[in-house]
């Protein structure tokens, strides 16, 4: 399927592809995916406009331009400039996505939870950025991976979503800029998906922990999977935590 790409040069050099308007499945149930939880329930049908995602997580070497700028300390592992940036809290993700707005003239923000899973699934509610049925070689998980960070792309592109955004699965989790809620154990905004209902609200206190999406390298192909929904406080950062960006 060939899509639209847009590349940005300035302040970094950031591929984008685009995510045509339209409907897809949003969510999971028991009966589609036997690993489905409570929290990825009703499968439903959600509508979205048009929208630009980064083929991939931000860098290492792309995070470092903005750290320079900001002056924050900000260590580039030897080799890694093209693994995902990780030690990224939610706070930072969102300043990185105001400063990127500022320099490139363009609208960036964190991905909603629903254009991440449109991304990574496409409109036909599949389990897998590949399908329904696992192949640890398509993604770098606790099955099978490298039990460490990977340049972005290395499973490209037999590890890419249907739209060929890639590493959408294992690798690192990601932030999105939607609301999970105060209680880890539940979450507050539920399903059906409404964007309105102050799930994509930026403003909130640290309180409020914000949604995670698509496994990690240490996570099992459980995590891994397109309707997955995880979570985390938005001033915490790991090894295992990154972000992309969405364009709109």
């Amino acid at each position: 399927m060939t899509n639209d790409r847009v590349v940005i040069a300035k302040p970094i050099e950031l591929e984008l592809i685009r995510i045509p308007a339209g409907e897809f499945w949003m969510g999971s149930d028991k009966a589609h995916d036997k690993s489905a939880g409570d929290e990825e329930s009703p499968r439903h049908r959600v509508e979205l406009g048009e929208f630009y995602i980064a083929r991939a997580p931000i860098t290492n070497r792309q995070f470092d331009v903005f750290a320079r700028f900001i002056q924050k300390k900000f260590d580039v592992p030897n080799g890694k400039g093209d693994h995902p940036a990780v030690n990224v809290s939610w706070r930072h993700a969102v300043w990185f996505c105001n400063w990127l707005s500022e320099r490139s003239g363009k609208n960036f923000c964190l991905p909603s939870e629903a254009q991440w899973e449109k991304a990574a699934r496409g409109d036909d509610g599949r389990i897998y950025v590949w399908g329904d049925e696992w192949d640890g070689r398509r993604a770098n998980t606790m099955d099978g991976g490298a039990r460490m960070t990977t340049r972005v792309g290395m499973y490209s592109p037999q590890g890419d979503s249907v739209f060929g955004v890639a590493d959408m699965l294992g690798n690192v989790w990601e932030w999105t800029g939607s609301v999970w809620g105060k209680d880890s154990t539940q979450a507050k905004f539920k399903y059906p998906y409404e964007a309105n209902d102050g799930r994509e609200n930026l403003n909130l206190g640290d309180e409020y922990l914000r949604v995670i999406r698509g496994g990690a390298f240490n996570y099992d192909k459980t995590f891994a999977r397109c309707a997955m929904r995880y979570r985390d406080a938005p001033y915490n950062w790991y090894w295992n935590l990154g972000f992309r960006v969405v364009m709109k």
